[in-house]
């Protein structure tokens, strides 16, 4: 039983670690994707303010005349103002999905939860067998007995302090062995 309630301890354990590990995939991929949608939204702006520039006139009101070349460089920058901010558009769109995908395929190709194998589960499971292969006087010991019995007489340096408060306690067995029911 404490094998069985210790394996799944560990299964739980390892499932916990993942699902950390998983998170934090989740957390570094979200920091990416929030800041290539900020950098969507302000190229959509960069890009309307570049349209509004390229479709109004760039002609003062007044009765001067501006010359042509002048009016050619002003075309020629917004018109790469406006190619830039659609590369922007563009790749801003693009690296976050493409952030997307790749925590999609992280998660469920290479930081999966754990599962327990066909053997794992066999591991874990309780036999009648163990319990039929010990010694009768063993079936009704108390579990860890023997290193705490251990432990008490190498602290007492092996006396009987339990009679000394008034109790009657059997002596210890001769030799330095265990108590019969202490045993196995």
């Amino acid at each position: 039983k404490q094998r069985q309630v210790a394996l799944h301890y560990q299964q739980n354990m390892a499932n916990q670690r993942w699902s950390l590990f998983r998170q934090d995939i989740r957390d570094l991929f979200e920091l990416t994707i929030k800041k290539l949608d900020a950098y969507f939204v302000v190229a959509a702006l960069f890009c309307g303010y570049s349209t509004i520039l390229y479709i109004t006139p760039a002609r003062p009101s007044g009765k001067e005349h501006t010359p042509e070349w002048i009016i050619t460089f002003y075309i020629n920058c917004v018109v790469s103002c406006l190619m830039f901010a659609v590369l922007s558009l563009w790749m801003s769109m693009y690296g976050s999905l493409t952030a997307h995908s790749m925590m999609t395929r992280l998660l469920t190709q290479s930081v999966r939860i754990p599962v327990a194998t066909a053997e794992q589960v066999q591991a874990a499971r309780v036999h009648m067998e163990e319990f039929e292969r010990l010694n009768p006087k063993g079936w009704g010991r108390l579990p860890f007995m023997n290193q705490a019995m251990g432990a008490f007489r190498g602290s007492r340096g092996g006396e009987n302090t339990a009679a000394s408060v008034g109790g009657s306690v059997p002596p210890a067995p001769a030799g330095g062995g265990s108590v019969s029911w202490a045993s196995d």
